[in-house]
């Protein structure tokens, strides 16, 4: 069986020329991520919470998808809460029942004297339960994510700690079947200048580990296990460069990153997986064009290997290697009505095609969607 453990879903940006930015905006422009400061960082780096205060913030990622929009309110109070926010907990397929895909979490944020302090908790639950009619018999199965993080923020430097706690527990007659352990993550970046530069060094560190066990509920049976274990890391390096007052270029260069992935069962097989990144570049430009208009650009380039190695039980391993190169361009527009501000992820292909009264396309002008309100 072959999983890979929680994994925390975090998109970072960062915002100079609009008040606030979103995860569509981070999307368009090419995903440089942890290479600039924006409201959205706060999931990676909590201390940053205190510099978006008194706003409402909804992601709308998939259309017509309820189930994976999300908002979060950000009080005026350095006390916030999001709904429904989106988080990757990929259980064995032993368990059929419940899921967790997304959380609720709340923040809150300190300003000492010489940093800002900022917490955050998220939690998601899911349950089932089944009675067996004519019997005493009750089927069960249950799931919990719990997260704690932790981040310190200076002017020019932000460090963020999390903690998980994933599990999951079946239950039916003798029979019972349970998954769980913890993860540790490290985000770490800082904010160099050098006049209209800004060279912003990063890196991130993450490590998991968890345990199935299966009892079958027969006397004297041994009880299945099987470890899962994650350890992925990467260094970056960014160049904020601000062309003028309208104009923003950022550039993100990934020299090396990994993820390695490994399953191994207790008298059976073991398998790793290991991805590396090597590099991957990224790059965006946002320039306001109006006042209330706002137009982005972005492009990323990735270099992966992917390497695949198992081992059966009492036999010779075998491994299997991949190259990968990826590429993506994107597109997107920000408009700014009053205390609003929406964000679309635009499909190019609109660009080729025209609308729908000139084509007769049924694709969406764009993708993706987010709406922020500040009320400050």
């Amino acid at each position: 069986m072959k999983i890979k453990n929680v994994v925390v879903f975090v998109v970072v940006l960062f915002a100079t020329i609009m008040l606030s930015a979103t995860e569509t905006r981070v999307a368009s422009m090419g995903g440089v991520g942890f290479y600039m400061k924006d409201n959205s960082n706060v999931f990676a780096f909590p201390g940053t919470f205190n510099s978006y205060q008194g706003m409402v913030i909804s992601e709308l990622r998939v259309k017509n998808s309820d189930t994976s929009y999300s908002a979060g309110i950000h009080f005026p109070s350095n006390f916030g809460v999001y709904l429904n926010n989106p988080v990757t907990v990929n259980l064995p397929s032993s368990f059929e029942y419940v899921t967790i895909d997304n959380t609720m979490d709340l923040f809150y944020g300190l300003e000492l004297t010489n940093y800002d302090l900022g917490v955050r908790i998220a939690y998601g639950l899911d349950s089932y339960l089944e009675e067996i009619p004519g019997t005493n018999l009750e089927e069960r199965e249950a799931a919990h994510y719990y997260s704690l993080s932790v981040g310190i923020s200076y002017e020019n430097m932000d460090l963020g700690v999390n903690f998980e706690l994933p599990g999951t527990k079946y239950e039916f007659d003798n029979e019972e079947r349970t998954w769980g352990g913890f993860g540790l993550g490290l985000n770490y970046r800082s904010f160099l200048d050098r006049g209209k530069m800004q060279f912003v060094p990063v890196a991130t560190f993450k490590i998991s580990t968890t345990k199935y066990e299966y009892d079958t509920g027969v006397t004297g049976a041994d009880v299945d296990e099987t470890d899962y274990s994650d350890l992925s890391f990467g260094i970056g390096v960014g160049l904020n460069y601000k062309l003028s007052d309208q104009n923003l270029l950022v550039v993100g260069l990934e020299p090396f990153g990994m993820n390695s992935s490994k399953t191994e069962v207790k008298n059976g097989s073991k398998n790793t997986n290991v991805t590396m990144v090597l590099p991957g570049v990224y790059a965006g430009v946002e320039s306001q064009i109006k006042s209330w208009l706002t137009g982005r650009f972005g492009l990323a380039q990735t270099f992966r290997i992917e390497t695949e190695t198992t081992k059966p039980y009492e036999e010779d391993e075998f491994t299997s290697s991949v190259n990968y190169k990826d590429f993506a361009l994107t597109f997107g527009l920000g408009f700014k009505f009053g205390k609003f501000s929406l964000d679309a992820y635009v499909n190019e292909g609109l660009l080729f095609d025209g609308p729908n009264f000139i084509s007769g396309t049924d694709q969406p002008i764009a993708s993706k969607l987010s709406l922020t309100y500040d009320f400050e």
